[in-house]
Parts: structure tokens; C-alpha cells; sequence
């Protein structure tokens, strides 16, 4: 489940203003997290499809910066920059920035 939550570290009034924040504009209606699940996927497809292209014996440097601007302009900007944070946690994601390190760099 892709949800927001205060996360455990922070103090007791940033906790209290994390939880305020995800309740006053509602951040896990169901709708929303369908998408960003459906973000999740299609971030996750486009960043295995990356590291297929880029291990061809021909690597086609247009079809690579297409797939790493798919990345750099997604929807659902949170999803992308919770899976490069959390990309070791995974097994297939951890092995895909492996082979390609440089999308860890990518943020808009």
C-alpha cells in the first residue's frame, strides 16, 4: 500500500503537524492511493525497461534519454523519490539502480 504516514523519528510536534497535514487534505483517500500504487508500477516498469535498454550491446542514446525523462516527469513526484530513497528494501529495484546509478541523481 502506497499511503503517507508521520514518520517515527520526527518529534512529538512535527509528528503532531505530519498528522494534521495528511488528515486536513485528506492524502489517503482511496483514489489517490490507487494512483499512486498505479505511479508505483509505472515507475518501477520504467526504470527495469531503462536498464534493459541501456545493457543492449547497441545502446540507443535517444530511446535511453526518453526513458530517463519518463522518469524525470512523472506523475506522482512522491512515489519516485520514495523509491530511490527506499530502493534498498527491494531486491529488483536495488539491482536495477545498481546498474544504473545515474537515476539516483534525477530530481525535479
Amino acid at each position: 500500500m502506497v499511503i503517507f504516514i508521520a514518520k517515527a523519528r520526527l518529534s512529538p510536534a512535527n509528528k503532531l503537524k505530519a498528522r494534521f497535514t495528511i488528515e486536513t487534505l485528506k492524502l489517503n483517500r482511496d483514489y489517490l492511493v490507487q494512483a499512486r500504487q498505479s505511479a508505483f508500477a509505472s515507475y518501477t516498469n520504467s526504470l527495469a525497461l531503462y536498464v534493459i535498454e541501456k545493457n543492449k550491446p547497441e545502446i540507443d542514446k535517444q530511446a535511453l534519454g526518453r526513458k530517463k525523462a519518463e522518469l524525470d516527469t512523472g506523475h506522482h513526484r512522491t512515489v519516485w523519490f520514495e523509491i530511490k530513497r527506499q530502493h534498498h528494501k527491494f531486491d529488483q529495484i536495488a539491482a536495477d539502480f545498481q546498474a544504473a546509478p545515474e537515476l539516483l541523481s534525477i530530481c525535479h
